[in-house]
């Protein structure tokens, strides 16, 4: 049986589609039927075989014949329906938590790894989704008809019944070894798949760096090594879920042929007759097949408990944050009391910082300091420890203040998508905002123009292209506020002169720059240190 918080997933999973649940009720009652029919006929059938008519035999067998047909047809309908059951169910689930992930807070994802994120939502999910199969297809089928055929056989013989079930009983404690380390088992192979995926992931992500330093043979060998480990655990699970169902099995058998064997002495010693023994033996048959179903579907639930353990702990700290902005009357974008951290490490504590509309100010300090931090809380993107971010009333727009990081990030895509994403923007207003980020003669120059795939994270164009369509990104956005956060760094001085001075001249749009580069200082009204957690204004070398 699953444990308590499994079980419950499970029962609610199966609640939630009631048409296809109600169809595996219906084809178990199917079963219900078949397997009852079976005994009444076994014991009828042994005086009908000494002295019945043929037509009467050709009749029982028939009902046989039937019984087993309604008995199939009943496996048959239901394992279709706990397939595709479970295979909803799935899907449902991983979209679910793919969403919740989207939505999770920044500083939670930033310590999640993607491949441990993926694990989860294909391994761990996919391994429940087979338990929700098995609880469907094999267990709930398997206790209702081994209940049934328990009452079926006290009603032939008590004694009999409670001789078997002693046996079992003893046969469950020779068995417990086993199914108690296949939870723990199957945990320890889930977290190294883990480790392979990482390991799988940097690697692709790092390719460069390994291909230009020849560093493949020591990934080879770490390689090697992980998945030594991952086969010596799934060695340790293959054993312990292929020996527990011949182990069944043989038990199972045994303790039939004991009862049997003891049957035919009480039928010789005049204490059972032979119809009842029959009925007897066919009962016990019939319940051979639910017992292994029942032992396989526990095998399947103990490794999906470890499975269930690793979605629980994820789910736990997919923390789902709204983080509002405070709106209010004054023409101005404002940091109050607000507290940084990183991890345990307190960036900043009691900021306080009034940023005018339309003000072009830059903010710079030594690396580590917090300034990526306090632009993501400036943007709402990320919660602040402690304190309120204000933002102007008018700004009641989605987008109205946009981050534009040093590390861009483009899917494999066309320009188009990567640049429009859900938005609709005329081809005249695209074509001018790439033109203002010097973009526009070079994407005309490719045959396909905006169709044009960009490749794995871009990889079909230059640091600096990226960089310029990642702002030209930005500004279709239309934020009233736009931050840029060490946004120019792989740009030449002509172009990032270029791209500067096209900003500043918008008198309405609030701009903030993050750069420890003279050169781009040099166009601000502002600057702005962040040390030791304290802001302080430093005298403008820019323009006024």
């Amino acid at each position: 049986m699953p444990k308590p918080n499994l079980l419950k997933e499970l029962i609610s999973a199966a609640s939630l589609y009631p048409k296809l649940s109600g169809a595996g009720f219906f084809a178990l009652g199917l079963q219900l039927v078949g397997t009852l029919t079976l005994v009444p006929l076994a014991e009828y059938m042994t005086a009908l075989f000494a002295e019945g008519a043929l037509p009467a035999i050709a009749l029982t067998l028939g009902g046989v014949i039937g019984g087993y047909l309604l008995k199939h047809l009943g496996e048959y309908v239901q394992q279709y329906a706990a397939g595709v059951l479970s295979l909803r169910w799935q899907k449902d689930r991983q979209s679910q938590l793919y969403e919740r992930i989207l939505r999770t807070d920044i500083a939670v994802l930033a310590e999640l790894q993607p491949e441990y994120l993926q694990s989860v939502m294909h391994e761990d999910v996919q391994q429940i989704q087979q338990a929700l199969f098995f609880f469907m297809y094999r267990w709930v089928p398997a206790s209702v008809l081994l209940l049934v055929l328990l009452g079926t056989l006290f009603y032939l013989s008590w004694v009999f019944t409670f001789l078997m079930l002693a046996l079992v009983g003893i046969a469950r404690v020779l068995l417990g070894g086993i199914q108690a380390h296949l939870p723990s088992s199957s945990l320890v192979l889930q977290r190294i798949k883990a480790e392979l995926y990482h390991e799988f992931g940097e690697a692709f992500r790092g390719r460069w760096l390994i291909r230009r330093y020849g560093w493949e043979f020591l990934q080879n060998q770490r390689l090697k090594a992980l998945h030594e480990r991952w086969l010596g655990a799934a060695r340790q699970v293959l054993a312990l879920q292929a020996l527990e169902r011949p182990l069944m099995g043989m038990v199972q058998v045994s303790i039939i042929g004991l009862v049997l064997f003891v049957s035919v002495w009480a039928v010789r010693q005049g204490l059972l007759d032979f119809g009842t023994l029959m009925a007897f033996a066919t009962a016990l048959a019939l319940a051979i097949d639910p017992g292994l179903w029942w032992a396989e579907a526990r095998s399947v639930f103990r490794r999906a408990q470890g499975s269930w353990t690793r979605l629980m702990a994820l789910e736990s700290v997919l923390e789902v944050r709204s983080v509002t902005p405070v709106l209010h009357e004054g023409p101005y974008l404002r940091l109050q009391e607000v507290t940084l951290r990183r991890g345990e490490q307190c960036l900043a504590t009691g900021l306080h910082w009034d940023i005018p509309l339309g003000a072009k100010w830059a903010l710079t300090g030594n690396s580590g300091e917090g300034k990526s931090s306090l632009v993501s809380v400036l943007a709402c993107v990320e919660a602040p420890h402690a304190g309120s971010v204000h933002w102007p009333k008018q700004w009641q727009q989605p987008h109205a203040v946009v981050v534009v990081a040093q590390d861009t990030f483009f899917f494999h895509r066309s320009v188009r998508e990567n640049l429009l994403g859900p938005l609709q923007v005329d081809e005249p207003i695209l074509w001018q905002v790439l033109a203002d980020c010097q973009m526009a003669e070079r994407l005309r120059a490719l045959p396909q123009q905006l169709e044009t795939l960009m490749g794995e994270e871009g990889v079909h164009f230059s640091g600096g292209e990226k960089q310029r369509l990642a702002l030209a990104r930005a500004l279709l956005l239309r934020p009233r506020c736009l931050i840029l956060d060490e946004a120019t760094t792989e740009l030449d001085a002509q172009t990032e002169a270029a791209i500067l001075q096209a900003l500043l001249q918008d008198q309405e749009l609030t701009c903030i720059v993050i750069s420890h580069q003279p050169r781009t200082l040099h166009y601000v009204q502002q600057v702005w240190q962040l040390s030791h957690g304290v802001l302080h204004p430093v005298k403008a070398t820019g323009v006024s």
